[in-house]
């Protein structure tokens, strides 16, 4: 890849940081006032189901795609994003 991301995909990187700390503080004010153990129908799933249930499907659902995105980055000969933490020195 000789373009980095934000170029070939026309993408402004601090509008795009900007628009997910918004969408993250929405989730967090939505999520401080939810009742998790309140059944909710879930139209994809055709079924109702606790809040709690449905959010952690949708969840492991994205983790796969950040899986996905690892493996393409690779492929691609691309380094990691998720680093593994500092060793302390003790």
């Amino acid at each position: 890849m000789s373009q980095p991301w934000t170029t070939l995909f026309s993408i402004n990187r601090e509008v795009l940081m900007e628009t997910m700390a918004d969408t993250q503080a929405a989730l967090n004010a939505g999520f401080d006032s939810a009742d998790w153990d309140v059944p909710q129908f879930h139209p994809a799933f055709q079924a109702t189901l606790p809040l709690a249930q449905i959010v952690g499907t949708l969840f492991m659902h994205e983790t796969y795609h950040l899986g996905q995105l690892g493996t393409a980055r690779k492929l691609l000969g691309l380094p990691g994003v998720i680093k593994p933490p500092a060793t302390a020195n003790t």
